[in-house]
């Protein structure tokens, strides 16, 4: 019979806006080689790991889950909102959402890594 999960799980973020939402692959159902990083972050001249590299990495795997999505940049604070949703999911552009989105794809992803 096989898994009965989802194999493709879609979450609206209403608290964003009207048509904000992600598609991503179901952790679950995913190897776990495919939910961590291919590669080391990269250490500094004194021996402490680059914290902006582990951040590019955590993108990078996750830029791979995401199927499709409907999402904005994250506001900045200061400027005027981005009207024009992001483009293909990559580490760049998911380094741009706002927390919330973040947020519930590493709960997606830490939720399969743990045994129920």
């Amino acid at each position: 019979m096989g898994y009965t999960a989802q194999r493709i799980l879609r979450h609206e973020f209403p608290e964003l806006g009207d048509d904000v939402w992600i598609e991503l692959k179901n952790p679950y159902l995913l190897p776990a080689n495919r939910l961590n990083p291919a590669r080391e972050p990269r250490r500094l001249p004194n021996g402490t790991v680059d914290m902006t590299d582990v951040a590019k990495i955590g993108y990078e795997t996750y830029s791979w889950l995401i199927v499709a999505w409907n999402v904005y940049p994250a506001w900045d604070g200061e400027s005027d909102m981005d009207d024009e949703p992001l483009g293909k999911p990559s580490a760049e552009t998911l380094a741009l959402v706002p927390t919330p989105i973040e947020v519930w794809i590493t709960e997606q992803v830490s939720a399969a890594g743990r045994p129920s």
